[in-house]
């Protein structure tokens, strides 16, 4: 009768440190996927602030003004327009990261010439 009692106490340590393995192990994968979660919303964050700071200054253009982002690269695209504007594809290059728009804006905005 002894013996049985301690087989079952055998293996019902052995559940438990089964049990236990499997629950840390369940927990190290959760805890890395909510790290992940965590890294790709800061980058979409920083995504949407990119491209935020890019509209601002698209709209700053078609307004006829000038942008305030030091950061910002204009380059007029060949096409038809209305009398007095352009197309132009502005990029916004922050961090290793790019956010590209396309609009119509002044000509003056993008230097006044012609194309």
């Amino acid at each position: 009768m002894e013996a049985i009692l301690r087989n079952r106490r055998a293996f019902i340590m052995i559940d438990f440190i089964i049990g236990f393995a499997l629950l840390a192990f369940l927990g190290m994968l959760f805890t890395i996927a909510l790290a992940k979660m965590h890294r790709n919303s800061d980058r979409l964050a920083e995504d949407r602030a990119l491209y935020r700071d890019a509209e601002s200054a698209m709209l700053d253009l078609q307004i006829g003004g000038a942008t305030k982002a030091s950061d910002i690269k204009i380059s007029r695209i060949e096409g038809q327009a209305p009398a007095g504007k352009a197309w132009a594809e502005l990029t916004l290059a922050r961090q290793g990261r790019e956010a590209t728009l396309v609009g119509l804006v002044p000509q003056s905005a993008i230097g006044g010439n012609t194309p």
